[in-house]
């Protein structure tokens, strides 16, 4: 009875379009999401039908920036198939509900949401499409800019059907150029830097899953990382590199001047080019953290001190170069050094920074964990439980025959022959917990893009609590550590990909119109830096700083990061929107 039923609608439609009028098909059409999902196993592309089979395995997909808009996630396995039901805010063009998983022939992972996109034929066919939205209770979301025959269309609250077939039903008239569901692609991107295929650590192919995840990571995209700064405290990075992103002021902290006096450090550059290479530029070398701001702070250098030549640094420069990456904004802080003498300022300078830094949410402070082999003995390491300790792994997935180890190491990251950034413009191989931890802060790095507001603590348990077990060791409880744990390879080897996903979204900012700042009574506004920003719509991140900040007819999008900081007072007057998966900062000193 039922195959009869869709029988009949299909002559129904048929004839309907013969007679040039739009009847009501989808009022006619009732059934469950169970019939729904297997009923249209195609969707029409450039007057072709491509065929699509239902996925017999559950994709949880909130992580994609794509579903950035969603509140909760619960899912239903349905007829072999996977519908994940997302309870979304369904305001300004956020329709993503009811997300169906299907396979192309290609094998690639699909999903279909509420949405749908039709093309019309001239942009006089708009009456029809808005009697076509009428007929199948949808919403007209956008029109699409610089495309004007494109539209956006999805399903009124409490319509249950399913956009695929309605989708397909709509093109079937024959009245659009163009009728098919919105889709969630997985985003694959392959990195296209001259010497990305050198990068085990990101993509190993010879040993797959040793590595940190990185392609899989590319699925999300960065806007955030803009406003990221790691700070490098090392022998100088050259800051004339082709490759790297550097971070408006630089500091020596042997001279205690900006911009540094030195040559640029060897090692310093490359663990930069490990943190932030550009990617995608076609030279080079990839970063874990694409792009992100790189702060030099020069702390090591040549000075005759000891007749063995070696190099030297003293607690006065160790501080000055924590200090100032704290005090110039810095967000991460590498330090790919270790020391086994005890000095209680250097510790000082560094749990001010672990406890002060990021206006009191803490900056992420990442330590190697040495090149002894033997238990962990540089001071920091063993005495900054707050810090990330990093050993280093080779490409088989063995801790690296020179990583230090045992009760003070937190994570693993690739150690051996890692190829990155060198000293004019050129690139080389290092080994060492040196090239090691610079991985770890470039995934801190990426937390922080996707969630600027987590403070250090959050920052370094998701680290942990994701990285990957190393199938050759052996892990179990450890007292003091929140995690199963192994006294050569920490909680594991760093996985960006799941350390993203497990980074939640900034929280929306509360529902009040004003912010407590000044009283205006007792401060002569006339005399200050004040800011007006009317009308502005926020899609990347957007900061602004005055005495006094007056706002209103903001709308914050997902991606955009809106970010106010004034010295008396922050003014807003509605409307003022912040959309799931945007972010909200406001900072008043006085």
């Amino acid at each position: 009875m039922k195959k009869l039923f869709i029988l009949v609608l299909a002559i129904i439609g048929i004839v309907s379009c013969n007679n040039d009028s739009i009847e009501v098909i989808s009022a006619q059409y009732v059934a469950s999401y169970r019939d729904k999902f297997s009923a249209n196993d195609y969707y029409w592309s450039n007057g072709k039908k491509i065929e699509i089979y239902k996925d017999s395995n559950c994709f949880q997909m909130a992580s994609m920036d794509k579903l950035s808009s969603l509140k909760s996630i619960d899912s239903t396995d349905v007829d072999g198939g996977c519908m994940n039901d997302i309870s979304s805010s369904n305001k300004d063009g956020n329709y993503l509900d009811d997300v169906f998983f299907y396979k192309n022939k290609s094998n690639e992972i699909i999903g279909i949401t509420k949405e749908i996109l039709v093309e019309l034929k001239t942009i006089d066919d708009l009456n029809r499409l808005h009697k076509i939205a009428e007929e199948y209770d949808l919403n007209i979301i956008k029109q699409y800019e610089g495309l004007p025959l494109w539209f956006m269309l999805a399903p009124k609250e409490n319509n249950p059907k399913q956009s695929l077939e309605i989708a397909n039903q709509i093109y079937e008239l024959g009245i659009f150029n163009e009728s098919l569901p919105n889709m969630l692609l997985p985003f694959s991107k392959l990195s296209v830097d001259t010497y990305y295929q050198e990068q085990w650590g990101l993509k190993n192919t010879e040993y797959p899953g040793i590595d940190i995840s990185y392609e899989e990571a590319t699925q999300y995209i960065y806007p955030g990382l803009s406003d990221v700064i790691v700070a490098v405290i090392d022998d100088g990075v050259d800051t004339t590199h082709q490759d790297l992103n550097i971070y408006d002021i630089t500091y020596d902290a042997h001279s205690g001047q900006l911009g540094s006096k030195l040559s640029p450090g060897e090692h310093g550059t490359m663990v930069a080019g490990v943190i932030g290479a550009i990617s995608n530029n076609y030279i080079g070398v990839a970063g874990v953290a694409p792009n992100v701001e790189i702060m030099p702070i020069s702390l090591r250098f040549y000075e005759d001190y000891h007749k063995l030549g070696l190099e030297w640094s003293s607690v006065d420069e160790y501080v000055s170069a924590i200090n100032f990456a704290v005090n110039n904004g810095a967000d991460i802080i590498n330090c790919s050094f270790e020391g086994s003498a005890e000095h209680a300022t250097v510790k000082s300078a560094f749990s001010n920074a672990l406890y002060n830094g990021r206006n009191g949410k803490g900056c992420i402070i990442v330590l190697g964990a040495g090149n002894e082999d033997a238990e962990i003995t540089s001071y920091y390491a063993k005495n900054l439980p707050e810090a990330i300790v990093v050993g280093g792994i080779n490409k088989k997935g063995e801790k690296s025959e020179f990583s230090s180890y045992g009760l003070y190491i937190d994570v693993v990251a690739p150690g051996n022959a890692i190829y990155s950034t060198a000293i004019n413009n050129q690139y080389s191989y290092a080994t060492g917990t040196s090239m090691a931890t610079p991985f770890v802060s470039g995934i801190a790095a990426l937390i922080l893009s996707k969630n600027s507001t987590l403070n250090r603590e959050q920052v370094v348990d998701i680290i942990e609590s994701t990285a990957k077990k190393i199938s050759s060791y052996t892990y179990g409880y450890c007292s003091g550590r929140a995690y199963y744990w192994n006294e050569k390879v920490g909680y594991g080897l760093v996985d960006a990909y799941a350390a993203l996903n497990n980074t939640p979204y900034p929280p929306l900012p509360p529902n009040n119109d004003t912010i407590p700042g000044m009283d205006d009574e007792n401060v002569d506004t006339d005399s200050l830096n004040v800011l007006e920003i009317y009308g502005m719509t926020i899609t990347t991140p957007s900061v602004n700083n005055g005495d006094v900040i007056k706002c209103s007819q903001i709308m914050v999008y997902p991606g955009g990061v809106f970010i106010l900081s004034a010295e008396e007072e922050i003014e807003i007057t509605p409307p003022f929107t912040v959309q799931a998966g945007g972010a909200f900062e406001f900072y008043v000193q006085h």
